[in-house]
């Protein structure tokens, strides 16, 4: 997944790409995921599903973030894989991953929420890209 942690001067910030939106949100997933610990460390054990609505890429990048933070935050859950399918003005996603062990996983970061902050999906050369801020 093409990502990569940027610098912020008091938040953490990804810049993300894809070809198309749907590599631009895996991408923005994965891109989470390394931010809160080494996703090798992650085995395939359980499978999470759920839908998003959404009205702009932005918004579409941001509550689906957030989606995966509340995922953490509630159950522990860390994903490693990540599936989207996109139709119209909804996503579809399947993330692959386990429960959080401390014996297994450290945690880089407490990330709270992913922000518009910044937030701009730009067209660049035919691929697609972002700049997310994510408060930490």
């Amino acid at each position: 997944m093409p990502f990569k942690v940027v610098p912020h001067t008091a938040d953490l910030a990804l810049k993300v790409w894809g070809n198309d939106l749907k590599e631009l949100v895996e991408s923005a997933i994965m891109g989470y995921v390394s931010l809160l610990t080494s996703s090798e460390n992650v085995d395939q054990i359980e499978t999470k599903k759920f839908t998003i609505d959404f009205s702009t890429p932005e918004n579409l990048i941001v509550r689906i973030l957030n989606k995966m933070i509340y995922l953490f935050d509630s159950q522990s859950f860390i994903p490693n894989k990540v599936e989207v399918e996109i139709f119209k003005n909804t996503v579809s996603c399947k993330v692959h991953g386990e429960f959080f062990d401390e014996r297994k996983h450290l945690i880089k970061h407490c990330i709270k929420a992913a922000t518009y902050c910044e937030l701009n999906v730009v067209l660049d050369e035919d691929c697609l890209s972002a700049r997310i801020i994510l408060d930490d």
